[in-house]
């Protein structure tokens, strides 16, 4: 990279400021034009500085500004009035408006810097203050080598959910807030409202059932995957419900009517008998069994957070595990305890897709996945250890 150095010279003094911050700037492979290096006894200033100015081998210009400098400037007095003249053209007349840097060197009594009139509106570099002096120069040597300490990231694609009828989810939101709301000020209908609020969580999820179409199908993973991402908002809503529950609640009443939901989730991960067609594809229940799969290791985050202990333990032994549960996944009755949560560790297309879309082989894929979707109030180490307490539960009770 190379610079040119524009200061107005004003007196010994200041003409050492600007060639240490010229000799740092050699040091850090900028190569650096400066006249007390580059004009020799008999060359004409103003032709040097006119022809710096309008080099284009010089990648940025320094202007260096000091009460010395702006006074010639904005009279338009000597070389540096004839340097803002060219300057202030390419300013306005060129696209590229970086290539002239103004360094602030000093300030009036009142702190404000001495900008000339033509740079009044431009972002300039501060470099007056010796405490924050470092900082600065780092701010410039970025600027001249390209490389910002904030850089904007690579535009990504509009995630699916984005476009999906957001009519049923203003509903559940609508229903959301009134059951807080009833939350907070301990209101005795609150058990109502988390009927209807669960009422209408469920039709929501019953419009997330994959189209028969997409069975078996190339792109079935990736219909799958969507369709679980689509249902994120549900996800979260039911979330803040449960926490608001377990901030606001004391009673068991509520907590018993909530997890009926849990209670009755069974009719999304079978298949459906009521059917004519009562034959299914592999994987195709694999958005709810995500979904529920997330849903509960989340839930079991919440109440160890919030330290509802007793309702967390409810949660395990009321709702967790159902008696021998036909497992439709193998075929048969199971003889022995099953919990819900075994049921969505059987996932085959999802995981699938999402190594095949990463280009990456992961021991555990629906880690990958569900750690970068963790609810807002819980961080990924609270569910790592709701799903230890999981694991652990099962064991003991298999």
């Amino acid at each position: 990279m190379k610079v040119f150095i524009s200061y107005a010279w004003t007196n010994n003094e200041y003409t050492s400021k600007i060639l240490l911050l010229a000799e740092r700037l050699m040091s850090d492979g900028v190569e650096t034009i400066i006249d007390k290096w580059d004009l020799s006894a008999g060359q004409d200033k103003y032709a040097f500085m006119e022809q710096m100015i309008q080099d284009s081998s010089i990648d940025h210009v320094l202007i260096m500004l000091n009460r010395e400098y702006k006074q010639k400037s904005d009279e338009r007095k000597g070389g540096v009035g004839t340097e803002a003249q060219i300057i202030s053209s390419d300013l306005y007349n060129k696209v590229d408006q970086t290539k002239f840097i103004p360094i602030v060197i000093e300030k009036d009594d009142s702190g404000r810097p001495y900008l000339p009139i033509y740079l009044n509106n431009r972002i300039y570099i501060d470099l007056s203050e010796n405490e924050n002096c470092e900082y600065r120069y780092e701010e410039l040597l970025r600027l001249i080598y390209k490389r910002p300490q904030f850089q904007k990231p690579k535009l990504g694609t509009a995630p699916l959910w984005i476009f999906e009828d957001k009519e049923n989810i203003s509903n559940i939101n609508i229903k959301e807030r009134e059951l807080i709301t009833s939350l907070e000020k301990n209101h005795k209908s609150r058990i109502i409202k988390v009927r209807d609020y669960i009422e209408i969580i469920q039709s929501e999820l019953i419009n997330a059932e994959i189209n028969e179409k997409y069975h078996g199908q190339h792109d079935f993973g990736k219909v799958a995957l969507d369709s679980f991402t689509a249902m994120t908002p549900v996800k979260n809503s039911l979330l803040n419900v449960l926490k608001n529950i377990a901030i606001y609640d004391e009673s068991i009443e509520t907590f018993d009517e909530f997890f009926q939901f849990f209670r009755n989730i069974e009719k999304f991960y079978r298949p459906n008998t009521n059917k004519d067609n009562s034959s299914w594809t592999l994987g195709q229940y694999d958005n709810y069994a995500l979904f529920f799969y997330e849903l509960i290791i989340s839930s079991m985050a919440i109440l160890l957070k919030f330290n509802r202990y007793n309702l967390a333990n409810k949660f395990l032994s009321n709702v967790l595990i159902k008696d021998n549960a036909t497992n439709w996944m193998y075929g048969g009755l199971e003889k022995n305890i099953e919990t819900i949560y075994d049921k969505f560790e059987s996932l085959h297309i999802i995981p699938e897709y999402f190594q095949s879309i990463t280009g990456k082989s992961f021991l555990h894929p629906v880690v990958e996945i569900l750690k970068n979707r963790v609810f807002p109030s819980l961080f990924f180490s609270d569910i790592i250890e709701a799903d230890l307490v999981l694991h652990y539960y099962r064991a003991f009770t298999s």
